[in-house]
């Protein structure tokens, strides 16, 4: 790729002087190696920034040649992208100028082109700058250098994160090297993995990054873990994590605890939204062993409403689009309507939500119902605690279908 002169036609171009090099340079990306594509664009970007000072004063002087929405025209603002490609003496300054322009999140197609850049088959050989080198030194601003680089910045982190307290300590030691933006993004990305971790309140990494986490948060992120593996985690993983998720449930304030539980609504709601199909053509709404995953649920949402946590209100969005002037009672019992699905290999995510539900109802409560024999039958089935069966029994209908169940008909 030719290299190219801001100044070839004039010592002082004007704007329309800059878009017309930098669009010539846009048109020649396709041609050559990705080295001389990316050093083509260092070199016309110090060029552009050594006759305006800085991005925001370029785009001031073409604010008139910008498309709507646009804070640069697109020509010299892919001019900067590719300057931040790969390490270069000028990167880091490349990098702040972006940021200073486009960190308030405005110009959402520059924000775009950003993280899509890299899924150019051309640039799939660019060796990615590191965040932090092999020295350990912090290289350049965090929020500037996540902007283009924001999975590599995760992945370094997580590489310290693995390194145990130790790692997490190195981190928090070059805090006062970055700017606030660059902490708080720092702080997100290892409060988010402690939150993913599971791991126990006395961890190290833990106990270093106490002042920083959110415990509702935490807690949501518990919610989210125990329920994502709800149908294939052993049973001893499954205990650890619902034991993990309520462990300190009891010393919460009532207001966060009642914030907390938004996990559980959240899965309620993915699982109501969620569709497609993985690579295999199998319907990713389906549950692969239904049984195990509704008792699993019945066991969350049982633990859960001895706190007080209500599953209707988010179950009954499955159904209704509007929840003004309906109670818990008229929830319940437009679910008992639905009773239970056949016994069945595979079951949908919102029909295992539904019959937990129902399951994990408290007793008294399901029976001041008008309960059919069948459902009754169900309920005392499934829950199996004796004042269904004993109303159940009532009725010489309900005699002979529990005659049938104790003979396993």
């Amino acid at each position: 790729m030719p290299r190219l002169d801001l100044y070839r036609h004039s010592p002082n171009p004007s704007p329309e002087q800059l878009v017309e090099v930098c669009d010539q340079f846009l048109k020649n990306t396709g041609e050559g190696d990705w080295q001389s594509v990316a050093q083509s664009a260092e070199h016309l970007s110090e060029q552009i920034l050594g006759h305006y000072q800085t991005l925001k004063g370029v785009s001031q002087e073409t604010t008139g040649l910008a498309r709507v929405g646009e804070k640069l025209p697109h020509q010299v603002f892919y001019v900067f992208l590719y300057a931040c490609l790969r390490e270069h003496s000028s990167t880091g300054r490349m990098m702040e100028e972006l940021e200073s322009l486009y960190s308030d999140g405005e110009d959402s197609r520059a924000r775009a082109s950003m993280l899509g850049i890299w899924q150019s088959i051309n640039l799939i050989m660019v060796p990615r700058p590191k965040l932090w080198g092999c020295d350990g030194k912090l290289k350049y601003s965090p929020s500037a250098f996540a902007l283009m680089h924001e999975s590599t910045l995760r992945e370094q982190i997580l590489c310290y994160w693995k390194m145990g307290a130790p790692g997490v300590q190195k981190i928090l030691d070059d805090y006062s090297l970055m700017n606030e933006s660059s902490r708080k993004l720092i702080d997100h990305h290892l409060c988010r993995l402690v939150y993913q971790s599971a791991d126990s309140e006395c961890h190290p990494a833990r106990v270093i990054l106490a002042d920083k986490l959110d415990v509702v948060e935490d807690y949501q992120m518990r919610f989210k873990t125990l329920i994502q593996g709800i149908d294939y985690v052993s049973d001893q993983l499954f205990d650890e994590r619902l034991s993990f998720a309520f462990s300190l449930a009891q010393s919460m304030p009532a207001e966060k605890l009642r914030q907390a539980f938004k996990g559980i609504d959240d899965c309620i709601y993915a699982a109501m939204h969620e569709e497609g199909f993985d690579e295999n053509g199998e319907d990713l709404t389906l549950l692969e062993e239904p049984q195990l995953s509704v008792r699993r649920l019945v066991k969350i949402l049982e633990t859960a409403q001895a706190f007080g946590y209500s599953s209707l209100p988010q179950i009954h969005r499955c159904y209704r689009t509007s929840l003004e002037g309906r109670t818990d009672r008229d929830m319940m019992q437009d679910l008992l309507r639905g009773g239970f699905s056949p016994e069945r290999q595979k079951m949908d995510v919102v029909t295992a939500w539904a019959e937990a539900t129902l399951i994990a109802a408290d007793e008294d409560y399901l029976l001041s119902f008008d309960l059919s024999e069948k459902l009754l039958a169900q309920l005392s089935g499934k829950k199996g605690t004796p004042g269904l069966r004993k109303a159940l029994l009532a009725t010489s209908t309900g005699r002979e279908i529990a005659l049938g169940q104790d003979l396993g008909l």
